[in-house]
């Protein structure tokens, strides 16, 4: 069966996915090159407060900004293109303020978070410094991909990573600063990085800090809701491990964790995927023709078939590859492949569909969907992992990530019409 027709093939699209695919690789690799080496040179203890700081970085980034930049894309191929300038010098306005309110909320929590993490408060308050520098890195990456730069976007990403993994080796290595040398690298290296993000807007004149109320309202609008679709993918993403810990034990926990590491490989590919898809259906959609939106929902099924046979072969295939893959003592962590693929592929199946409500920016419908599933997942972790042990959170995240799909296109079919179900000429 041909998935793809030959434009496709040809197209920016496919070529584009190839080097995201490729940067996405080359950014991923580059962390799990770290971990033999902070692994013997940090002991357990330093490598939980990393763990928990990245946690923390994790929940705070979705109320520093609000994620407004991800409108970037839909206004490039708006009619509003022309005051993109001034629509980004207002979501730094709206970084400022936010991240005002935030260290207010922090200032107030610090002492209850420093108790529950045993992370020094100085420490604690570097996470609100990542999350600024983060937001603005995001900026010039998120034009570049919407300009399909995908070149640029790569090697920008790429030059931050090995930049952030060499000033670790530095810190860690050489002058022995254990968790603080990498946090003090995530710092170095995020200041640094906004700070060119911030030459490369001025240089490409896509920076005017004039105040604008109605562009820092509709970016708050647009924003806000995206906080509990965030919060809901975290809790989506690693409220798992902790049901496990609690209930089954770190050991179950930890190859858990390598099985969900391994199985990340569709992640990166479906990311990847959907990185090169966002500038080409926005793209596609502006044109408002009933014509390419039936094209544009043929790839979609075209590709949902791809991705079941792909995660099919995936199954056959890595119990070949895991004795040489893992070491003799997580060969055990197989077990949980299966249910992890099942939920890999429902949620590159759920990034096909939830662009729509961005293009629309009906954000809040998204934050629903994914908080629901969230909460759903949560219930189903405690009540699966007491019945089934740990298998059972497996099953909870296939079954968390299948609901955040089906809310997810059940909520873009409706705000955003498109022939999902007319198959005649699809």
């Amino acid at each position: 069966m041909k998935f793809l027709n030959k434009k496709i093939f040809k197209s920016t699209l496919l070529k584009n996915t190839a080097v995201y695919t490729i940067t996405t690789i080359i950014n991923s690799a580059i962390p799990f090159i770290l971990i033999p080496i902070l692994t013997r040179y940090l002991d357990p203890t330093d490598y939980g407060i990393i763990s928990v700081h990245a946690v923390i970085v994790a929940i705070i980034s979705p109320f520093i900004g609000y994620n407004v930049y991800s409108n970037f894309t839909k206004i490039y191929y708006s009619n509003e293109r022309s005051n993109l300038n001034i629509y980004i010098g207002n979501a730094l306005y709206i970084l400022v303020g936010s991240t005002i309110v935030t260290c207010l909320m922090l200032f107030f929590s610090i002492d209850w978070i420093v108790k529950q993490t045993h992370i020094p408060s100085i420490w604690i308050w570097s996470t609100v410094v990542i999350a600024f520098t983060q937001f603005i890195i995001q900026i010039p990456l998120t034009i570049w991909q919407a300009k399909n730069s995908a070149f640029v976007f790569g090697l920008f990403q790429i030059t931050s990573t090995l930049l952030n993994f060499t000033i670790t080796l530095i810190l860690v290595v050489l002058y022995k600063r254990n968790w603080i040398g990498r946090i003090e690298a995530q710092l170095i290296n995020g200041i640094l990085f906004s700070i060119i993000s911030i030459v490369i807007l001025i240089k490409n004149r896509l920076l005017y800090l004039r105040i604008d109320w109605t562009y820092i309202v509709s970016g708050i609008k647009f924003g806000v809701p995206l906080i509990l679709h965030v919060i809901g993918g975290v809790f989506l993403s690693i409220i798992n491990r902790f049901f496990i810990t609690k209930y089954v034990g770190l050991e179950e926990a930890g190859l858990f964790f390598l099985a969900f590491q391994l199985t990340s490989i569709i992640n990166i590919f479906t990311n990847a995927l959907n990185t090169a898809y966002v500038p080409w259906l926005f793209d596609k959609l502006a044109l408002n023709s009933e014509i390419e939106k039936k094209k544009i929902v043929n790839l979609t099924y075209k590709y949902f078939i791809f991705l079941f046979i792909s995660s099919i072969l995936f199954v056959i295939f890595v119990p070949f590859l895991f004795d040489i893959v893992v070491g003799k003592h997580f060969l055990r962590a197989i077990k949980y492949i299966n249910w992890l693929v099942i939920g890999c592929v429902f949620n590159g199946m759920y990034l096909m569909v939830t662009n729509y409500l961005v293009y629309v920016k009906k954000t809040s419908l998204l934050a629903i969907s994914t908080f629901s599933a969230a909460i759903i997942t949560v219930l189903l972790n405690y009540i699966f992992i007491l019945k089934f042990s740990a298998i059972g959170a497996a099953m909870a995240s296939a079954v968390g990530f299948a609901l955040l799909f089906l809310f997810t296109w059940y909520f873009s079919a409706k705000s955003y019409k498109m022939p999902w179900f007319k198959f005649k000429n699809v």
